[in-house]
């Protein structure tokens, strides 16, 4: 939600998506949730403004459904190819 209307998130280190927020400078990446008045203190304009620079193209790209569109294709494809849970049930049946 916050990505989609533009805002850098803020995540745990703890977290899978903390090493993706650092990668594309889109957020904080914190330890401790009492951090971020220090975080949020020490952080320059510029600084901040750079995290809603790096969020634009992930707005855009939420706002336009690609991840959604992205699902859907690699829902096809699967469907394509003939996966299906018959072959769980047949290996679950023998």
């Amino acid at each position: 939600m916050y990505l989609a209307a533009g805002l850098p998130v803020i995540v745990s280190s703890k977290t899978y998506h903390a090493s993706l927020v650092k990668a594309h400078g889109i957020g904080l990446v914190v330890d401790d949730l009492n951090e971020i008045d220090q975080i949020f203190s020490s952080m320059t304009v510029q600084e901040y403004q750079k995290l809603v620079d790096n969020v634009r193209p992930w707005q855009e790209a939420i706002s336009n459904g690609f991840f959604i569109q992205r699902a859907l294709f690699a829902m096809l494809r699967a469907l394509e190819l003939g996966f299906s849970d018959d072959l769980i049930r047949e290996k679950d049946a023998d």
